[in-house]
């Protein structure tokens, strides 16, 4: 769609942290009249090919630092994430069961919903 989207970087082994877009990006975006939104604002859209990324309309502060890497990082939710996931999923089928497999529902693969614990031994 020709949009430049944001960084994603992770913090140990399960937190994801969607990083700011820098500011010549963000004013390409705005140009093309491209706005980003968060994955879990559509959850009710049912066109496959929509793509969408979390950020926040925001103003650009005179004198905002670029290279800031932690400032404005914004921690992504599990949910966000695996609706994320879904969306590519819908849009790029093809490509994504190329590399992951899995059929329709591949995305599911990545996230468990629910963790089967037995009881402590001593109680």
């Amino acid at each position: 769609c020709g949009a430049h989207s944001p960084q994603i970087r992770h913090d140990a082994s399960s937190k994801l942290f969607q990083q700011p877009l820098p500011i010549a990006s963000r004013r390409s975006n705005i140009a093309e009249g491209i706005t980003l939104k968060s994955a879990l604002s559509t959850a009710d859209h049912t066109d496959g090919g929509y793509d969408s990324d979390d950020t926040q309309e925001e103003e650009i502060p005179a004198g905002m630092e670029e290279n800031n890497s932690q400032a404005g990082a914004q921690y992504m939710h599990a949910l966000e994430v695996e609706k994320q996931a879904e969306l590519t999923w819908l849009s790029e089928p093809y490509i994504c069961d190329c590399l992951f497999g899995g059929g329709k529902d591949g995305w599911k693969i990545f996230f468990v919903r629910s963790i089967c614990v037995p009881p402590s031994r001593f109680r």
